[in-house]
């Protein structure tokens, strides 16, 4: 059964239980512990609920998680202040042991649906991320070309194609802005030639028909 409210967990409802028998508890503490460890018995039993219940409203794992972790730290304060108290003798011993018994129940509770937690996070990280038909299909067939690379090709020779080639005026195959403005110049000319040889211009031969 799937749980989508946190007053469903029965964690959360045993640890309001336990926040009451604190509550009844230090009502018979010394006045002089008012700010001292009934306020911090207080504060640690409320925080074990209100954990439970902020880690739920998240819908990341990791953050169920680590709210988990803080109401399980708070538990284990509650259960440390209260020998304390015992040994004070604030607390009774037989209301301590049925103190006990239900914050040893709330851990265990508490460490079952930590380890659920983060069983299911981990096995919804190991699954394959689903690819789409679409982007297959594309890889698998590879692009052609674009047409301005296929004119270059056609009609530049290889020495121009590759790049920047050796030049008489640098004399460098080092690709600086020195040697690029002299390449630059020389592949333009031998690129005016090139199409000069292949479409040839018809001249005109100077002549005029007078009417």
């Amino acid at each position: 059964m799937r749980i989508h409210d946190y007053r469903d967990l029965i964690v959360w409802q045993k640890a309001l239980d336990l926040t009451e028998l604190i509550y009844e508890l230090v009502r018979h503490f010394p006045a002089a512990e008012r700010y001292g460890l009934s306020s911090q018995l207080t504060r640690a039993a409320v925080s074990i609920a209100s954990n439970i219940a902020e880690g739920n409203a998240f819908n990341h794992r990791a953050h169920y998680v680590h709210h988990i972790d803080l109401a399980r730290g708070s538990l284990y304060e509650v259960a440390t202040q209260l020998e304390i108290a015992r040994r004070l003798t604030y607390v009774q011993p037989d209301q301590a042991a049925r103190v006990f018994s239900l914050i040893d129940s709330i851990s265990r509770m508490l460490y079952r649906l930590r380890t659920r937690l983060r069983a299911r996070a981990a096995s919804a990280a190991s699954r394959p991320i689903p690819h789409s038909p679409r982007q297959a299909s594309s890889a698998a067939s590879p692009r052609p070309p674009p047409v301005a690379a296929s004119l270059t090709t056609a009609f530049v020779s290889p020495s121009i194609a590759r790049g920047f080639p050796r030049t008489p005026r640098c004399d460098d195959r080092v690709r600086t802005a020195n040697c690029a403005s002299c390449t630059r110049s020389v592949s333009d000319r031998t690129l005016q030639r090139e199409l000069s040889a292949s479409f040839p211009l018809r001249r005109s031969s100077g002549r005029k028909d007078h009417k």
